[in-house]
């Protein structure tokens, strides 16, 4: 019992991390950044930072990256694509963890929330993921763009989207391992009862 108590803890502590991953990958400016000699672009879903010789401005990302403004229908429609995958996983995210939460503490037992947590949770995580996979994509396609000369690109480590990315990825396992057990209760009592069943028809006294 301690340790089935324990592994729900587990459950939660883990859900809450992806949670709070998701939810600083979204709003910080790191999804973008970039860096050549004392010019700095930190760039995310809803404002870029740009500095210059330590003098930094903040804009709206829907204003163009650096500040710049992009009046392409296209760049507006992508921003609020990767907006969208974003916050809808957040929630998904923060769903999931009420429902774990409720299921830890309810006083009459049941697999219901866990099971719709398990739902939510897969949502959530494939959403993280794909917003994430696809911005880097992006930045990937642009890296290799410096291969074919000796300059050296001035991407940098996009924090935030990698903390969605992982926050993704728990969610994801998370998913997987629910699963399991989800399975394993369905299938752990029918062996049980079968077994009863068998032993009462034999005539006592015999063996």
């Amino acid at each position: 019992m301690g340790d089935d108590n324990q592994v729900k803890i587990g459950v939660m502590v883990a859900s809450i991390i992806s949670l709070v991953l998701q939810i600083i990958g979204c709003v910080t400016p790191g999804w973008l950044y970039v860096s050549a000699r004392d010019v700095s672009l930190q760039s995310g879903l809803w404002y870029t930072v740009t500095c210059i010789h330590s003098h930094c401005v903040t804009a709206s990302s829907v204003s163009g990256i650096g500040g710049v403004s992009y009046t392409s229908g296209l760049y507006m429609t992508l921003m609020a694509v990767y907006q969208g995958l974003t916050v809808t996983g957040i929630l998904l995210c923060l769903l999931a963890v009420i429902l774990l939460i409720s299921s830890r503490f309810a006083s009459v037992s049941s697999d219901g929330p866990v099971k719709i947590a398990t739902i939510v949770l897969i949502l959530s995580g494939l959403l993280a993921l794909a917003a994430s996979g696809k911005f880097g994509a992006g930045i990937l396609t642009a890296i290799r763009s410096y291969s074919y000369s000796r300059v050296e690109h001035p991407y940098k480590f996009p924090y935030s989207l990698f903390m969605t990315g992982v926050g993704g990825v728990i969610a994801f396992v998370l998913f997987l391992y629910l699963v399991c057990t989800v399975c394993r209760k369905r299938d752990g009592p029918t062996s049980g009862p079968q077994t009863g069943i068998v032993l009462s028809t034999v005539p006592h006294g015999r063996v």
